[in-house]
């Protein structure tokens, strides 16, 4: 009979045990969330641009997957759109910019950014482009304030 108890206590245990750790059944956690990229605070610099002076613009982009591409596109009088690579700021990884080459005054530069993530979700700033964009329009001479 001691041994009926005995090997009954050591089962108990190693259930017990088996119980504790987990089992093959247990469920299986979800996978981690794959939101798309979010594309904040773009800006111009400068914020009133001049003829004949590149433009920078930025941006704060982030993923929580990773970003594997933001391009920049601007397009001038609505012509063809051209791409550029944004590149993210040296010890700001969030923020990316790009520049556009300096155009002629009353020239309608049209822009909007688009950013791929590591899960190939895309995302556009403003959410419609190229349908919809920003624009600005080089003044002649030093802005006024």
């Amino acid at each position: 009979m001691k041994i009926t108890q005995s090997w009954f206590g050591y089962i108990l245990v190693a259930l017990l045990a088996l119980t504790a750790c987990g089992s093959d059944d247990s469920p299986t956690p979800p996978p981690p969330a794959n939101n798309p990229p979010v594309i904040n605070e773009v800006n111009l610099d400068p914020v009133v641009p001049t003829a004949n002076t590149q433009t920078t613009v930025s941006a704060q982009i982030s993923d929580d997957n990773g970003i594997i591409s933001s391009i920049l596109y601007y397009n001038l009088d609505g012509g063809a759109w051209t791409e550029v690579i944004m590149v993210s700021e040296e010890k700001v990884e969030v923020v990316f910019s790009a520049v556009i080459p300096g155009q002629a005054a009353g020239v309608v530069v049209g822009y909007y950014i688009l950013v791929t993530d590591n899960s190939g979700e895309t995302v556009a700033e403003p959410m419609d482009a190229p349908e919809s964009f920003d624009s600005f329009t080089p003044i002649d001479g030093k802005p006024r304030l």
